[in-house]
């Protein structure tokens, strides 16, 4: 899949249902290379007090049967989550969300602003993702939200983070990410990289190798 644009998306949604979803691109089971793709302004409009998803792209049962599958020189920018003005708990926005078990490799994207302004919990927008078992290889990617002003939210709970994943599964090398956020006033933070454990105190995790450049 390539040189394709997308743009102007609005998904505007009077339902209470926490399950709401838009998205630029979603993958299933795909098996070849998405590169030079445009995803910009897409954006969900909750009219009523429900949740959902916001996404610029995510593979989606990609499995392990299937050959590593690559993701490069693709831009993401400007997805908004919006709604009534109440703050959401279940309210949130990705620029790319890996959920599958097979193995992508990641490079040589620019993912950039990021917005969920009613979000109401401790990781609401981010840059990429991995919630699942899977393997992710991150390379040459920028990330940057919160250029002009930093994010902010009408909960009091907000957070967001650059790249976001579990431990076995992600490798990260070169990547520049730089996010400007604040915080909800109870809770929430911003970090450039967030991991599902604990590290130690002044030893490099191992999925880092080369220049992660972070702000």
């Amino acid at each position: 899949m390539y040189n394709n644009t997308i743009s102007n998306l609005n998904y505007s949604q009077p339902s209470s249902s926490t399950a709401n979803l838009i998205g630029g691109i979603s993958l299933l089971g795909f098996n070849d290379s998405v590169f030079n793709n445009k995803v910009h302004n897409v954006s969900m409009t909750l009219t009523s007090t429900g949740g959902g998803n916001v996404y610029g792209l995510a593979p989606l049962n990609h499995s392990t049967t299937y050959t590593p599958m690559n993701i490069y020189n693709n831009v993401i920018d400007s997805l908004t989550m919006a709604n009534n003005g109440t703050a959401q708990a279940t309210a949130f926005v990705h620029g790319i969300r890996h959920q599958s078990t097979g193995t992508i490799n990641i490079f040589n994207n620019f993912i950039g602003e990021l917005y969920n302004r009613n979000a109401n919990n401790t990781n609401s927008v981010v840059g990429i993702s991995n919630s699942s078992s899977g393997t992710l290889n991150l390379m040459n990617n920028s990330i940057q939200f919160g250029r002009l002003a930093a994010v902010t939210s009408t909960g009091t709970i907000f957070g967001g983070t650059g790249i976001d994943f579990k431990t076995g599964g992600t490798n990260l090398k070169n990547n520049i990410i730089n996010i400007k956020g604040t915080p909800g006033a109870t809770g929430g933070s911003f970090a450039a990289v967030r991991r599902a454990t604990t590290g130690a105190t002044g030893v490099k995790p191992a999925n880092f190798s080369g220049n992660n450049n972070t702000y």
